[in-house]
């Protein structure tokens, strides 16, 4: 890249892949992002050296925007503040906007996608043992693999085909239920659920 990312043909360009992408068009082609972005060819050697190289480094404005709308729970040290609901709700957002992106990186560079997601997971699996303080370290990282490939692929369901019929409140209500119920807090307040004490057997 021979430019900052606050170039204007940096940022049309990239934008051009994403409203591509948004519209189906997976088959990305420098002619397809040229004739979206009102970019020359030239242009766009001059801002990317490939097409992989401009879905990385829009990938990393989505990446960004994630972390920053996640940041205020992935970082606190508050067992109940703020709510993991907040930042469910961040992840439901990038996916509404950058969900194609992030789907088109998946399957042609997992080898990027998965090596920019690994200090999202280490951040959220540390979280849920501030959260949850009850959980092993062990069994936060399986929770949080867990919720990070069934939520990824529940989302791509309904982004990408289209053939889930649920609405984006009733696909958040399934994730965000899914996720008290696993550490056992309650929804909204995100208390701890005090276990239940069962009374001894009569013999």
């Amino acid at each position: 890249m021979r430019v900052g990312k606050a170039a204007p043909g940096h940022i049309a360009i990239i934008g051009a892949v994403e409203r591509l992408l948004n519209r189906g068009d997976r088959d990305l082609t420098i002619t397809k992002i040229c004739h979206e972005s009102k970019y020359s060819r030239s242009g766009f050697y001059y801002h990317f050296g490939s097409i992989d190289q401009c879905l990385i480094e829009a990938f990393n404005i989505a990446e960004s925007e994630l972390d920053k709308a996640m940041s205020p729970w992935l970082f606190s040290q508050d067992p109940e503040a703020p709510k993991l609901l907040h930042a469910l709700r961040a992840t439901q957002d990038c996916y509404l906007k950058h969900g194609n992106l992030m789907v088109l990186m998946r399957q042609r560079l997992p080898e990027v996608f998965y090596l920019k997601m690994r200090g999202l997971r280490t951040a959220i699996s540390k979280r849920i043992q501030i959260m949850a303080p009850w959980i092993p370290a062990s069994e936060a990282n399986l929770i949080t693999d867990f919720f990070y490939f069934a939520g990824m692929a529940m989302w791509e369901e309904f982004i990408v085909t289209n053939h889930n019929e649920r609405t984006e409140e009733e696909m958040f209500d399934i994730i965000y239920y899914s996720w008290t119920l696993m550490l056992h807090v309650n929804v909204w307040s995100e208390k701890h659920i005090e276990p239940k004490r069962q009374k001894p057997r009569q013999i």
